[in-house]
Parts: structure tokens; C-alpha cells; sequence
């Protein structure tokens, strides 16, 4: 798969996503939370030294740090982290972490801030899906071989039995770096 693929195959996934919460909430819960979707980090740092809780979720179940790790706001996301935010906290529609949310969308340096804080390579959402599993998908190779680096597991199967290797089959170079590190057909 090409990149222009693969930047369209990101883009509508990130689309899907807005939809969702669009539906599920037309605003979101709180101050703190629209100010780290926006990446507000001056508004961030107000209402946290306010007493905001950083580990809040909203109407769609999400946390300040969800929002602020999909839109890729780094200093937002250091600012949560340090203040308290759960590093692990999962969303109740799809159980997904912050974690999961920078894997789908290939933010890497983000994925290594949160691993760096204790996020859990394996967490599993709903159907057992790990992060490395949103990697091969998206052909995510750079972030993929993070999540090696740091001992992720290339033969993790989902709740049907998938792995990464066959989820990745749509990139060849996904595929050859998952065998490269053991993974199994």
C-alpha cells in the first residue's frame, strides 16, 4: 500500500472518530477536556491548577489525555501526565487507551512519551486489540518498531485469532519487519 493510501486510510479513520463523538457528544464534558482537544496548554495548566480532574471522562467516556494523544498535543499530554492523568485509562465504548489512540494514527514520538510513563504495550481493547495490532494495520512501520523495541509481542492474537502479521498484509514492508522479529503465519 502506498503512503497516499495509507494518509487516506488515517485521515478517514480520524473522520469516523470525530463523527463518533460528535454523535455521542456535542460538546465535550468539560474545560478541561476542549482545551486538550484544541492543544489549548496555557488553559490546560490553568484548570489543572484549579483543581480539574485530570482523569475525568466526558459523555463519550474519554479522558482529557484520550483527546489530547489523538490530536497529537504533546506538551498537553506531558502537562496531563505529570499532573496525574492515567496513562492507562481506558474509553468505555471500545476500551481503548491513549496508548492505542497515537498507535492507530502513527504518532510515534507521542507512543514513546507514554510507554516512557508507564502505558502498557500490551493493553487490550475490546476484541483483544493491542496497539502493535493498529500499527501493522495502518503500515505504521516506524511505530511498529517502536513497540518491538519495547517488547511488544508480534504473535498476540486478538479475540478471533488474528495477529498483527496478518492484519499488516496490505504493507509488505510491515510484513517482512513482523517476521524479522518472529512473527508467525
Amino acid at each position: 500500500m502506498d503512503k497516499k493510501h495509507t494518509r487516506t486510510t488515517v485521515l478517514l479513520s480520524i473522520f469516523a472518530l470525530f463523527l463518533f463523538l460528535l454523535e455521542t457528544s456535542p460538546t465535550f464534558a468539560g474545560p478541561l477536556h476542549d482545551a486538550a482537544a484544541i492543544g489549548d496548554f496555557d488553559r490546560v495548566k490553568h484548570l489543572i491548577a484549579r483543581g480539574v480532574d485530570v482523569n475525568a471522562k466526558d459523555t463519550a467516556r474519554l479522558t482529557a489525555l484520550d483527546y489530547a494523544a489523538f490530536m497529537n498535543h504533546r506538551s498537553v499530554v506531558e502537562t496531563l501526565i505529570a499532573s496525574g492523568a492515567n496513562v492507562n485509562a481506558k474509553d468505555e465504548p471500545y476500551g481503548l487507551t491513549p496508548l492505542h489512540m497515537a498507535a492507530k494514527l502513527g504518532h510515534r514520538s507521542l507512543a514513546e512519551l507514554l510507554i516512557a510513563n508507564g502505558a502498557d504495550i500490551e493493553a487490550r481493547a475490546d476484541g483483544g486489540v493491542t496497539p502493535l495490532h493498529w500499527a501493522a494495520l495502518m503500515g505504521l512501520k516506524p511505530l511498529a518498531e517502536l513497540l518491538i523495541a519495547k517488547g511488544a509481542n508480534v504473535n498476540v492474537k486478538n479475540r478471533v485469532g488474528a495477529t498483527p502479521l496478518q492484519w499488516a498484509k496490505a504493507h509488505a514492508s510491515m510484513v517482512e519487519l513482523l517476521k524479522r522479529h518472529g512473527a508467525k503465519e
